[in-house]
């Protein structure tokens, strides 16, 4: 039955491709798009209201080619890559599941929705490196994968700041971890990898007035207030990615779902985007 999962994994990830190779030739050019492009004739260590990452990303594109259907490769490929990570997590648990929930993220409509090269890219890419990382090194008590994923952490910072959430959980896992089970030295190493990149950001801001966290924690957000459409509106979006699987799964196993719902890694990234989404914290600076 696996082998016939396995089959269907690579028919839907080739057939995912092609879709979205379709729709990254077609769509038009984004504004951030072209923003990110132009600037990204002049590399440096940050700008005005992102972190450098995906600059440095189309930087080294644009060695090779200037072609917006080429700058787009990484968005194109950045679900059935996360994908591989999908099934190299599960598969040590069961294989079948493994390649079926594979299948299910390649389906998702978030997989589908807007193949354009933005700061989102590269957090996503860093963020499912950093997790897989940081499952590997608590798993098998791994220094050097706490160091990867320390250096994945920080690559991601460099890339957006939601992925604070993502730190934040792995900070709550660690401490919510019977003591006698907690790897001191291993999330040191995880910390001390990930701060050369947060040194670059905090140097840069430095130089220029914190005009990069002044932008995107007050500047941008200064109009933001609380609005029952806005909760109205991230629930009604996360069901629409859930899709009719996942939601048939989590009536048929709410008993299961309620009681992992404890998990640092599933509750810290959604009341963060929760409350940033509805303006409940930026309403109040």
């Amino acid at each position: 039955m696996s082998v016939n999962a396995k089959k269907w994994f690579y028919f839907v990830s080739i057939t995912s491709i092609i879709i979205k190779c379709f729709l990254a030739y077609f769509f038009p050019l984004t504004g951030d798009e072209a923003y990110y492009i132009d600037v990204s004739r002049s590399p440096a260590l940050g700008f005005y209201d992102q972190p450098p990452m995906i600059t440095w990303w189309l930087s080294f594109l644009m060695l090779f080619s200037k072609n917006l259907f080429f700058l787009r490769l990484p968005a194109l490929l950045m679900g059935n890559v996360i994908s591989i990570f999908v099934l190299a997590f599960l598969k040590p648990y069961d294989e079948k599941k493994a390649y079926l929930v594979a299948i299910l993220y390649l389906i998702t409509p978030l997989h589908f929705m807007f193949p354009v090269m933005v700061t989102d890219v590269p957090l996503v890419i860093f963020s499912v490196m950093a997790t897989f990382t940081f499952w590997r090194a608590v798993s098998q008590n791994s220094v050097f994968n706490y160091f990867l994923s320390g250096a994945f952490l920080g690559a991601a910072f460099l890339s957006k700041y939601l992925m604070a959430a993502l730190f934040l959980a792995f900070l709550l896992y660690f401490l919510l971890q019977k003591s006698h089970k907690r790897n001191y030295l291993g999330f040191a190493v995880l910390l001390l990898s990930s701060l050369p990149f947060a040194l670059i950001h905090f140097y840069w801001n430095y130089q220029n007035c914190w005009i990069n966290f002044i932008f995107n924690v007050y500047t941008r957000n200064a109009s933001e207030s609380f609005r029952v459409s806005n909760v109205l509106q991230f629930v009604l979006f996360q069901v629409y990615l859930m899709t009719p699987f996942l939601i048939y799964y989590v009536y048929k196993s709410k008993r299961e779902i309620l009681f992992k719902l404890k998990d640092p890694f599933f509750f810290v990234p959604t009341l963060h985007f929760f409350f940033a989404n509805d303006g409940l914290f930026y309403g109040f600076i």
